[in-house]
């Protein structure tokens, strides 16, 4: 069964996404947007059911911190039906220096 799926390129507020598609959770599709000009990952998307009701909850990287040594957001938002719920701005970065570097390395 194929979980991931690459989807078609977006346009949105000026920047060009690629969209992938995660089917891993039943009965929920997640859409990840990646910037196609860093490869970073700047928002997902899916709706859920909760209570007979449909809920689209978004979650919005905020920022980079262009003095780090990876690029990685500062923080987040998360919207709940095009509402703002909450937001997270980091303090501090810990990387997992257990993971090669290659991978957070843009191709």
């Amino acid at each position: 069964k194929v979980f991931l799926e690459l989807g078609p390129d977006r346009l949105e507020k000026g920047t060009e996404y690629t969209l992938i598609y995660n089917r891993s959770y039943t009965g929920i599709e997640i859409t990840h947007y990646i910037d196609m000009e860093t490869a970073l990952e700047k928002k997902r998307v899916a709706t859920i059911s909760a209570e007979d009701e449909e809920i689209e909850v978004a979650i919005l990287y905020t920022g980079v911190d262009e003095a780090a040594k990876y690029l990685f957001p500062v923080g987040y938002e998360v919207f709940l039906n095009d509402e703002l719920y909450y937001s997270v701005e980091f303090e501090t970065f810990e990387f997992n220096i257990g993971l090669a570097s290659f991978i957070f390395e843009p191709r």
